[in-house]
């Protein structure tokens, strides 16, 4: 290999004559933006005295990835001239700024401040506020990549101020469950969860302090003074770790510090306690039906909410219930109460996707009709409450030939499908040319594995008595999923039920359904305070939010995020549409 020396014109020149021949062999490679002589680098270090051909690069994966997602591998060496791989589009790094700082509201704008593109998950700094000479009309001054980023921005694109996310986030800074111990909830573009942040706070907080005695009332008996001394003053201080996230309406657990101080006239007393403490707030039934699975405008759509108790509880029959309606292009949201509902007159619910079976059991199907063929994702992805996550590799949905139904193709290497609730039996129908792995996990357990046999397509069918995910494998290099099947055995469960009309100009599409569920407070009156302080009302009891994995997308770091997913789905159709 030759070693050719930067500052040599003769070597420079040699660089480039190999470029201008390579050149075209590599322009429909998506992945390359660019050849130009470079610098050797070897890991972080740059070697000054060697010239490479240095191929500029969207992003840096691979050699598996690279096969996946279409590129060409970058040879070593190319005319005995070493080559050089250089990620062209990074992103910025630096500290996370807060509320209290730049990104607080601003009004009036102000240089200095940070903004972001909303379809882009980044911020900036606004350099400064000009005026245009020809209108007056305020223009803003940023850096390119603070909007743009080189391809991901576009004219038209909304500017928000605070900076994305941050004006309705909640972050819990210590949450040893995640990387940087760093948990961000993700508000999205969806009317339906104005106040999900402050409840998904609010949630853990209430769980491990006031469930049973709170710190204040066992600090007081731990440290009774003299009946001569007087209490001047009490105070509480608590820190919580989080070993898991606390997805609200999930049995999770969190390590509780916390010390309780007395100050009488003589002496300070105190009282401290490090503890685990499980949240209770949770139900093991949760589904929520529609009568229908297509309507027509000013229909009438009627939901079904089935709820379980809580495990210290004996009865379902005393939540704040309510159910709420997502128009495909979110501008439309409706929110109902759902009342408790005795069955009488049967339970009527002609649903082909999502049915009550025996009354003991709740089957969903899922297929992708209302994806988008050539739409492809290699990041977690919510689809009808599910989280589909090819880890990185490619899927992307397919519309085959009129006769068949549209597919999800998924990497060779993995999908894995995350319920939202654990399920106990599953069943995936696949195209195929090579033989399909579906095996389903309790947690990290292996409970279960199916292999297709004989033609495709095939089915893979799995029971156990719980199953949080499966995860679908195959040597073939384009296998497809075509609908994916779930039954949720049922327990003791209380029906709720609501409906609501729709507009004679109501959206067409498919709408997104939710289903949320609140203790309330129902200790009688006369109860004793100890007891009584132990019920707390509108603490959610529905899990209604999943973990959406890592994301460097956030520009100042690497953090958890936690997304709020739905709990079904109608179709409004217009009237040739309508099946049944």
């Amino acid at each position: 290999m030759q070693k050719l020396n930067p500052q040599d014109p003769t070597a420079r020149a040699q660089v480039e004559s190999i470029i201008a021949k390579i050149k075209s062999q590599w322009a429909q490679d998506r992945n390359v933006l660019d050849i130009l002589p470079a610098i050797k680098t070897v890991g972080p270090y740059a070697q000054p005295d060697t010239l490479a051909i240095g191929f500029y690069v969207r992003e840096k994966v691979d050699l598996a990835k690279l096969t996946d997602r279409g590129y060409l591998p970058i040879p070593d060496q190319i005319e005995d001239v070493p080559t050089d791989v250089i990620q062209a589009i990074t992103k910025p790094r630096g500290t996370v700024d807060t509320k209290s700082t730049r990104s607080q509201m601003f009004d009036t704008l102000a240089g200095g401040i940070a903004v972001g593109n909303a379809n882009m998950n980044v911020y900036g700094t606004l350099g400064m506020i000009l005026f245009a000479q020809s209108d007056s009309r305020p223009l803003g001054l940023t850096n390119e990549h603070v909007l743009v980023n080189d391809i991901d921005g576009h004219v038209g694109d909304e500017v928000q101020q605070p900076r994305f996310y941050l004006n309705s986030e909640v972050s819990i800074d210590s949450a040893a469950c995640c990387p940087n111990d760093q948990l961000h909830y993700r508000p999205v573009d969806n009317p339906i969860v104005d106040a999900a942040a402050g409840v998904f706070a609010a949630a853990s907080i209430a769980a491990v302090l006031s469930d049973q005695i709170d710190p204040h009332r066992r600090g007081q008996d731990a440290t009774v003074p003299d009946p001569t001394e007087r209490t001047l003053r009490e105070t509480v201080s608590v820190e919580m770790q989080y070993p898991e996230i606390p997805l609200p309406g999930y049995p999770y657990k969190l390590d509780v510090k916390w010390k309780y101080q007395r100050e009488t006239d003589r002496r300070t007393l105190e009282y401290s306690v490090s503890e685990t403490k499980p949240n209770l707030h949770f139900v093991e039934t949760q589904e929520l039906l529609t009568d229908r699975t297509i309507y027509q405008r000013g229909n009438q759509v009627v939901f079904f909410a089935l709820l379980g108790a809580e495990p210290h509880q004996e009865t379902c029959q005393n939540y704040f219930v309510t159910a709420a309606a997502l128009s495909p292009s979110h501008r439309r949201a409706y929110k109902i109460i759902l009342k408790p509902w005795e069955i009488d007159t049967g339970l009527r619910i002609d649903n082909p996707s999502h049915s009550l079976v025996d009354g003991r059991a709740v089957r969903r199907c899922t297929s992708f009709d209302d994806q988008k063929s050539g739409d492809c994702f290699r990041q977690p992805r919510s689809i009808s409450g599910m989280i589909f996550d090819p880890k990185d590799y490619t899927a992307c949905f397919v519309q085959p030939a009129a006769a068949e139904r549209p597919a999800l193709v998924f990497p060779p290497a993995g999908l894995t499908i995350r319920f939202p609730t654990p399920i106990q039996e599953v069943l995936g129908r696949v195209v195929f040319r090579a033989p399909v792995t579906m095996t389903a996990f309790n947690g990290a357990e292996v409970v279960g594995t199916a292999t297709t046999s004989g033609v495709s397509p095939a089915e893979l069918h799995l029971t156990a008595p719980s199953i949080t995910h499966v995860v679908f494998r195959s040597k073939d290099e384009s296998p497809e999923l075509v609908e994916i099947c779930t039954v949720k055995q049922l327990r003791n469960y209380c029906i709720y039920r609501g409906e609501l009309t729709l507009l004679p100009d109501e959206e067409i599409g498919m709408w997104s359904t939710y289903l949320f569920a609140q203790t309330r407070n129902d200790v009688p009156s006369g109860t004793d305070p100890l007891i009584a302080a132990t019920t707390i009302g509108g603490l959610p009891v529905t899990s209604n939010f999943i973990d959406a994995g890592g994301s460097d997308d956030i520009t100042y770091g690497h953090s958890c995020l936690v997304d709020i997913v739905p709990n079904g789905q109608f179709e409004v159709a217009l009237p040739s549409t309508v099946i049944g």
